[in-house]
C-alpha cells in the first residue's frame, strides 16, 4: 500500500493543514491505536471538544483495521456513545479492534480514553470493503 497517496487524508494525512494528523499504529493483537491532543479549534462549546471531531477520530482509527491490510472501505454505519466530555489540551488514547470480519464487511469497536483510563466515548461501526470495480468507478485503484 502506498501511504504517500493519502498524505492529505483528513484523519491521518501528515500534509493536511486542517486535518487531525493522527499517527495510527497497529498492535500485535490486531488492534489499532492512536493518540490525540485536541486543540481549541476542535471545540464546540468553549474548551469542550466537538462530538463530531471525536466521531471522526474514532472512524479514522477503526478504518485502519481495513486500511492496514491494504484495502479500502467506506463506513456503512457508525454509532457513538459519549460518556464524558473531552477538553482541549488533554491527552487522549484511541483504540480500535475488529469484532467480526467477512470477505466484504468488517465490524469494529472503538474507544477514546483519558490517560487515567476514564472512558470518554465508545463506538461501534460497520465498514464495507470496496471491490476493485467500485474503486475504479471512483477513479481510484487499490493501494
Amino acid at each position: 500500500m502506498d501511504k504517500d497517496r493519502y498524505r492529505m487524508c483528513f484523519g491521518c494525512g501528515p500534509d493536511n493543514p486542517h486535518g487531525l494528523r493522527l499517527d495510527i499504529r497497529g498492535q500485535a493483537d490486531g488492534s489499532w491505536r492512536a493518540e490525540f491532543v485536541p486543540e481549541d479549534y476542535h471545540c464546540g462549546w468553549p474548551g469542550v471538544v466537538h462530538g463530531g471531531v471525536l466521531a471522526a477520530v474514532l472512524d479514522e482509527v477503526m478504518s485502519y483495521i481495513i486500511f492496514g491490510k491494504g484495502q479500502i472501505a467506506v463506513t456503512a454505519r457508525m454509532a457513538v456513545l459519549f460518556k464524558r466530555p473531552a477538553v482541549s489540551g488533554e491527552h487522549l488514547v484511541v483504540r480500535a479492534s475488529p469484532t467480526r470480519e467477512t470477505r466484504r464487511i468488517v465490524d469494529a469497536r472503538g474507544e477514546i480514553v483519558r490517560d487515567d483510563g476514564t472512558l470518554v466515548a465508545t463506538s461501534e461501526a460497520r465498514f464495507l470493503i470496496l471491490a476493485d470495480e467500485q474503486m475504479k468507478s471512483l477513479g481510484r485503484h487499490p493501494g
